[in-house]
């Protein structure tokens, strides 16, 4: 069945029976299914208005049954999906989200529904690469009834099972094979692909691989599992595709909305993906001695009873001991005033550090305006708290580098 797609961006809303600015609308058993999905799930990928949803500031896709819902990100008025769509992709890349060898950004965007079609060609190319490679085998136990000896006789299940039959014996025995955990993990994320993908020519890849994973057995996919897993040396090639097939696996609810819908869900935080790419392209392109540092959290009250409250700044700028300046990371259209709220935070993390240079990092027009904290009326000069604006394009490496201009080249000096 041909899945329907609408594609929004964030903070957007869709109602039944009204269409959006692009001419979209829900039916009533599409909004049932995501009411259900919330319901049960309690996501916070969207919230619940009257007859229809309103997305938040999670962006990617999202599937309940037959619909296909793609959010991009927007933090201006400027550029329609696919510069969006190219910021979106572009920002995972860079921010460490695909770890693995992908497809070039132009025939991504040739994609139905980027991120989906992403994740699986993503997934079916490390498979692909394992498949050639040689799939590892692992000694994993075994028993049952033997007609010879071998491993471990289990003498109480033997009594049990072999009263009548003595040519027989029950024993636990180890096997050298490819049926293990990582291969019942990457056959159950198999299926789950070829059960969702729509692309006809990654169909057939995917059917070939599947011929690589006979006797395989479905597993009930949970954290847990990805918890208890330890790779060593012979299985540390399986990292990138276990990654892609954890995010996968973990994303699918099957039946969890107690309708016929399946859910799909394949959505990252914008405001944690933007300050994590900021991190990135500082520490990218840092002036040589300058460190940069991430979410470093310190303790910024505690009770007598013992009890603290904590405070991590985004992004805080070393040279050897001294710090430079602390930056604020906001997926927000702040302007050239910022909220109270916003300024106070910068104020205690300079405050804290005994610098006198902050900043809040946000995406706009590309430009730093600059500001002063005022004590009793006049300017303090020793703290700024200035507005660095940064202008989005779907050209990652400009993009990068206009981090890094704005923050070591404009700001700091």
């Amino acid at each position: 069945m041909r899945k329907r797609r609408i594609v929004v961006f964030e903070h957007e809303r869709l109602w039944v029976g009204r269409e959006n600015r692009r001419g979209d609308a829900l039916t009533e058993g599409e909004l049932e299914a995501l009411q259900r999905f919330a319901d049960v799930m309690k996501v916070p990928y969207y919230s619940l208005i009257y007859k229809g949803i309103q997305f938040g500031q999670y962006v990617g896709v999202l599937q309940v049954g037959g619909l296909i819902l793609e959010v991009l990100p927007k933090a201006d008025k400027l550029g329609g999906e696919e510069k969006w769509r190219g910021v979106l992709i572009g920002m995972l890349y860079a921010a460490g989200y695909f770890r693995v060898k992908a497809p070039s950004l132009s025939s991504l965007q040739l994609k139905t529904h980027f991120v989906l079609s992403l994740y699986f060609e993503l997934f079916v190319q490390e498979v692909e690469y394992l498949v050639r490679r040689g799939l590892v085998k692992q000694y994993r136990k075994e028993e049952g009834n033997c007609v010879a000896l071998k491993g471990k006789l289990l003498v109480g299940r033997h009594l049990r099972e072999n009263i009548v039959h003595q040519e027989r014996v029950y024993v636990r025995y180890p096997v050298y094979d490819h049926t293990h955990m990582l291969h019942e993990i990457l056959y159950t994320c198999l299926l789950l692909v070829k059960r969702v993908n729509q692309d006809m020519g990654l169909h057939g890849r995917i059917c070939r691989l599947l011929w690589a994973f006979p006797d395989m057995k479905r597993l009930e996919v949970t954290e847990a599992i990805f918890t208890r897993l330890v790779l060593n040396r012979k299985t540390a090639v399986y990292e990138k595709a276990l990654e892609v097939a954890r995010l996968l696996l973990l994303g699918y609810h099957p039946n969890v909305t107690k309708g016929r819908e399946e859910v799909l869900a394949l959505l990252f935080d914008m405001n944690m993906l933007w300050e994590k790419f900021v991190y990135m392209s500082l520490r990218k392109h840092a002036p040589k001695g300058i460190e940069v540092a991430y979410q470093d959290e310190f303790c910024f009250w505690q009770s007598a009873a013992g009890g603290q409250s904590n405070m991590s700044p985004d992004i805080v700028l070393y040279k050897e001991e001294e710090v430079l300046g602390v930056v604020d990371v906001k997926w927000k259209l702040i302007g050239r005033t910022p909220s109270a709220a916003d300024l106070r935070q910068i104020f205690v993390y300079m405050t804290y550090y005994e610098t006198g240079k902050g900043a809040l990092l946000c995406p706009g027009e590309g430009e730093i305006h600059k500001g002063n904290y005022y004590r009793k009326g006049e300017a303090d000069e020793e703290r700024s708290c200035d507005i660095l604006t940064i202008d989005c394009t779907s050209d990652i490496w400009a993009l990068e580098t206009a981090i890094a201009q704005s923050v070591f080249t404009h700001w700091l000096s």
